[in-house]
């Protein structure tokens, strides 16, 4: 852990009155205290919060300064009515809601994420389950120990082990090729994944990344054998027909129609044992957005997962302790060890080795000891994610002739909507994420569960003060949804930055909003016809609407792109795939254009946002590479 980052005296002062007001304690749970603060400042002294320091630092300075304009006194004299009219009032003007409601939503993480918080609102830590490392272990290396003097050499070399590397490796692997994997994070077992939130952030998630236009949001991706996909739900699905028919019209091949892709589907589906999630895990909210639905005359279903042995803990995006869930540091990359494959963990590549226009290796440094190690390949294959891929091309120079590196990033924007009942629900004790309804598919809305936990939970609510403790004390009535939006527009962008931390530039579009307002509306729609008393959306400005008047208003309201609470887990899109060089970066089989031997499969690549939950499509489209890769070695 890097040293704490101490705030400014007047600062101080200003974040602990900040706490204080929107944590006062009750209804069972303790209040923000001091304790608070500090935990707030050894988690921004981390390396990977560094972009939100100023931000923080600014909106601490003008929350401070506007309340000596309003009632010429520091916000830490005013009274707690007067410290909370204030916030209202700032969380309302545009230049000051977005840094505000970060703070906020900080300060929520930190303080629900204790465990005497965690145990007063009956929620649960990770259970420690105890393992015997599997024989194929003996493939897994740390870059910290290998010896920098000892050859690397194999057919193929592949960089992330997620959804797109661990896939395309391990389909090379069964075939006979000699593979090796890199990966920045390490091999985590099911006893290891028994962090709290705060602490998988660190332990298991990629450094924060945030995306900054319009609006300011986080984008979350894995740093751990698996990726992403070894801290997702699970939920596997198919894109839509109208979807596939525009990447294969685009492309000027069949081969991407869903015709075309099914079997590789279909494969990815076999391997990770793919199936509707069972309603004694789904929960009581499973019968909420069943009843709501047919009361409306819309669809439901169970929502697909690769979980066949799930025992519906419901710390999916803590990792999976019963490794019920197939990802693919549970499957694919387990059966590629098998095969011989063999595995580098804690190392970060940093450089494709590139000699007479092909990729011939690539060059890395061990994260724990900073020694220097080189691969030497056949074929090298880049499957960092959407955003981490485009970085380290581009620091290095490489594959920017068509100039579309590291542009059209898609992120898949993601809002919520959560609703008091009378009947309990317990989303604690089931997953996250098990039922939904595809009645909107068509027009780019996704609307599925989305059950929190006690830390989670105060976050997605835009409430504070007394009404949001005694919210939190009833989360055992409260259903929430996931609403996710079809990107519309042209597209964000990744930039390298001196630091190395990643700049995202995006920006939500008309119909972005307007897809975001809708996906509100219906799920409001929804609920109110499931019996909810109360529900609250992902909108700053308006945290909480009686259930029989606050649909109208919703539906009358008129937010703008930084009204809306949004986070990402989905960025894709950043080496464009097409046929022609000038206007893409890889072409239909993944091959960079311009370095023969060089493929990115991974999210950068896929031709466009899916609608739906990426990370099948990534899988499928990396079997499908694996074909090609396989005929050309």
């Amino acid at each position: 852990m890097s040293p704490a980052t101490r705030f400014k005296t007047r600062h101080r002062r200003v974040a602990l009155a900040f706490a204080e007001a929107i944590l006062p304690g009750g209804e069972g749970a303790p209040g923000a205290d001091e304790r608070t603060i500090t935990r707030l400042e050894e988690y921004l002294g981390r390396k990977n919060m560094e972009p939100l320091l100023p931000v923080i630092g600014a909106a601490l300075t003008a929350l401070d300064a506007t309340s000596l304009a309003f009632y010429r006194r520091r916000f830490s004299k005013l009274s707690r009515q007067e410290q909370e009219e204030h916030l209202a009032r700032m969380a309302k003007r545009r230049v000051t809601q977005i840094p505000i409601h970060l703070v906020g939503a900080l300060l929520k993480l930190i303080h629900f994420d204790q465990t005497p918080v965690i145990e007063a609102l009956g929620g649960k830590r990770p259970r420690v389950l105890p393992e015997a490392p599997p024989s194929w272990m003996q493939n897994v290396f740390s870059a910290a120990d290998w010896d920098a003097n000892e050859p690397l050499e194999c057919d193929v070399v592949v960089i992330g082990t997620g959804a797109g590397g661990g896939v395309v490796g391990a389909e090379l692997a069964q075939r006979g090729h000699a593979v090796l994997f890199v990966e920045e994070g390490e091999y985590l077992g099911r006893s290891d994944f028994r962090h709290s939130q705060v602490e998988s952030f660190e332990n298991y998630y990629r450094n924060s990344v945030w995306a900054v236009g319009n609006n300011i949001f986080p984008i979350f991706s894995g740093r751990l054998v698996g990726g992403s996909t070894a801290i997702n739900t699970g939920t596997s699905l198919r894109p839509p027909k109208f979807i596939t028919d525009g990447w294969a019209e685009r492309l000027g091949s069949d081969d991407f129609s869903m015709e075309g892709l099914d079997r590789y589907y279909s494969h990815v589906e076999r391997v990770m044992e793919v199936q509707p999630a069972k309603r004694e895990h789904i929960g009581p909210i499973g019968d909420v957005i069943a009843r709501g639905c047919d009361a409306l005359g819309w669809s439901h279903y169970a929502l697909p997962r690769n979980a066949p042995g799930c025992e519906g803990e419901g710390f999916c995006g803590f990792g999976c302790q019963s490794g019920a869930r197939k990802s693919t540091n549970e499957s694919y990359i387990p059966a590629a060890l098998r095969n011989s494959a063999m595995l580098l963990t804690g190392m970060r590549a940093d450089q494709v080795i590139v000699e007479g226009g092909r990729a011939v290796g690539l060059r890395g440094v061990a994260v724990k000891n900073g020694k220097r190690l080189e691969v030497r390949a056949k074929k090298v294959i880049v499957a960092g994610n959407a955003i981490n891929t485009p970085l380290m091309l581009m620091k290095q120079g490489l594959l920017g002739e068509s100039g579309q590196l590291g542009h059209n990033l898609t992120l898949h924007p993601s809002s919520g909507m959560l609703a008091l009942f009378d009947e309990e629900i317990n989303g604690m004790k089931h997953i996250p994420q098990g039922y939904g309804t595809q009645q909107f598919i068509d027009e780019g809305i996704l609307i599925n569960a989305a059950n929190g936990d006690p830390t989670i939970f105060p976050v997605m609510l835009g409430l504070t003060g007394r009404e949001l403790m005694q919210t939190t004390a009833k989360q055992n009535h409260v259903v929430g949804f996931g609403v996710l939006a079809h990107d519309h527009g042209p597209g964000g962008r990744v930039w390298a930055s001196a630091k190395g931390v990643p700049l995202i530039t995006y920006n939500l579009t008309k119909a972005d909003v307007h897809c975001l307002h809708q996906g509100l509306i219906r799920s409001a729609q929804l609920l109110v016809a499931a019996g909810a008393k109360k529900f609250y959306p992902g909108l700053i400005a308006m945290p909480v609407l009686d259930a029989e008047t606050g649909l109208q208003k919703l539906i009358n309201a008129d937010p703008g792109p930084g009204d809306f609470v949004v986070l990402s887990y989905h960025p894709l899109g950043t080496a464009k795939m097409g046929r022609d060089r000038k206007t893409s970066v890889v072409d239909l089989h993944q091959e960079s254009h311009e370095v023969k031997g060089l493929y990115i499969v991974d999210g950068s690549s896929i031709p466009g946002a899916p609608v739906v939950n990426p990370q099948l499509t990534i899988m499928a489209f990396a079997t499908r590479a694996a074909e090609h890769i396989h005929a050309a070695l």
